[in-house]
């Protein structure tokens, strides 16, 4: 059953023949939700489910483009059948919106400072935040971290005791950003 709740998940990308399949797990390894992406460059309807068997839709991500802006894509709880906000991209940066379309949070990448003493270290971690945009606390840090032979990504909301960044919307604004074909490159 998916938790909206948990503090930690990671992330395992497998291709399939025609597919790009995304499991999320909790922190202590137990599946907690599947997307099935047939056509990676079809991101108009995107469906969250509970599991493989794909017999309980848990979220849905519908984009619509509005005149000559870049897509909003609106985040639906199928079970509660309700919008409890969106996900707006602007070139390679992602916003998190409310339900009235206002800016909540944003997807930021690490600092200049940070990548250096990565680089000193000898291991690299590809890491973005995401921050409030009113209190600009950093609520969520993904991670991709190098060298890896699995394709996974850790995302960590501890940072949110407070609980500022509804889940559902956290997650499928990280499910957009691996989906993003240059996932990480322009993050402002």
């Amino acid at each position: 059953m998916f938790s909206f709740f948990g503090d930690r998940y990671s992330t395992k990308q497998i291709k399939v023949t025609g597919s790009r399949n995304i499991l999320i797990y909790d922190d202590l390894n137990n599946l907690v939700c599947f997307i099935k992406q047939k056509d990676k460059r079809d991101r108009k309807e995107i469906v969250i489910y509970e599991d493989e068997t794909e017999s309980s839709v848990v979220l849905h991500l519908s984009s619509k483009k509005i005149r000559d802006t870049q897509p909003v894509v609106s985040v639906l709880d199928a079970r509660q059948i309700n919008k409890i906000g969106s996900l707006r991209q602007d070139g390679y940066q992602w916003f998190i919106l409310d339900n009235d379309d206002n800016e909540i949070a944003r997807l930021k990448r690490r600092t200049a400072l940070e990548i250096i003493k990565d680089v000193e270290s000898g291991f690299f971690s590809k890491k973005v935040i995401i921050e409030m945009k009113n209190q600009k606390k950093v609520v969520a840090e993904i991670n991709k971290k190098f060298p890896s032979v699995l394709n996974r990504h850790y995302i960590d909301f501890s940072k949110d005791g407070e609980q500022l960044l509804d889940r559902r919307l956290g997650l499928s604004a990280c499910v957009m950003h691996i989906l993003d074909k240059n996932e990480g490159k322009s993050l402002k």
